[in-house]
């Protein structure tokens, strides 16, 4: 810097040094401004994914589902659906039905309540085994389509035992009736009386 009086020259100096803070400033605001479209960016595109996951069809809750021919067949408490058969006593017109069903399908159930059309599989079953005991009181055999899937009276076609609980419910109902409620009045004593042992064992320790 020849020919430059000192004063000049350390103004030169003063605004070299004033350039390359400048310089620097901007350098830095750059990153930031870059940092900040990102940002936009990824604010943009997740902004598209929730609309585009918004416009997607929802499935409707409110829609009945579909019941299939077999769970007609079942009872509701198997399928959760309410069902349209018939509770209760049985008619004269689905007993005649059901002789039918055993007749033509024996122990083929979903036919049986195709058959009957009334009844579930549930209730039928248990309808035949009852019908299947009083044939063996009276010493009837089962018709020829059911001995095809066993000869005994029994649902699965096992020979009956005698003394279990659902032959002697229907063999000798009113007895059988009156044991159970005996037994039952018993069971009910006997906590009674384990309540009482206890409350006064109680008693007895905070007394002491």
């Amino acid at each position: 810097m020849s020919g430059i009086d000192p004063e000049s020259a350390a103004l030169i100096a003063k605004l070299v040094q004033e350039d390359e803070y400048l310089g620097g400033v901007f350098d830095s605001d750059s990153d930031e401004d870059t940092k900040a479209v990102q940002r936009r960016r990824r604010r943009k595109e997740t902004n598209a994914s929730r609309k585009a996951s918004a416009r997607q069809p929802r499935t409707s809750k409110s829609a009945s589902p579909k019941v299939s021919t077999d769970e007609q067949l079942q009872s509701p408490q198997e399928t959760g659906v309410r069902s349209h058969f018939r509770q209760g006593a049985w008619g004269a017109d689905e007993e005649e039905r059901f002789v039918e069903a055993m007749e033509l399908y024996g122990r083929d159930w979903k036919k049986a309540a195709e058959h009957i059309a009334t009844r579930s599989a549930d209730a039928i079953r248990s309808r035949c085994q009852k019908w299947m005991i009083k044939l063996y009181i009276e010493g009837t055999p089962l018709p020829a389509k059911m001995q095809e899937s066993g000869v005994g009276h029994t649902l699965s076609g096992q020979p009956l035992d005698e003394s279990s609980a659902a032959f002697r419910a229907v063999a000798d109902a009113k007895s059988y009736r009156a044991e159970c409620k005996q037994r039952k009045k018993s069971a009910n004593e006997e906590k009674l009386t384990h309540v009482n042992e206890v409350e006064n064992a109680n008693v007895g320790s905070s007394a002491t």
